[in-house]
């Protein structure tokens, strides 16, 4: 069962590259976990912060808070 988390940045505080740090440190440890994918839920303003990381969106028909997919690093 995945883990269920919650990264938020405040808004005083955006583009700073906080929440691109906190997500690098995220995406890292998955890695190195070797999970297979990410999952989010997305507001769309938050999509292109999470495209430039990696992540796709299966299915842009989802609405206003989309399912992306970062696939994950296969353990060696």
């Amino acid at each position: 069962m995945g883990l269920r988390r919650q990264l938020f940045v405040r808004e005083d505080l955006h583009n700073r590259g906080i929440g691109s740090a906190l997500l690098t440190r995220i995406i890292a440890a998955a890695d190195v976990r070797g999970y297979a994918r990410l999952l989010l839920s997305s507001s769309a303003e938050a999509l292109p912060f999470f495209r430039r990381a990696g992540f796709i969106v299966p299915n842009e028909q989802a609405g206003a808070h989309r399912l992306l997919i970062r696939p994950g690093a296969r353990a060696t």
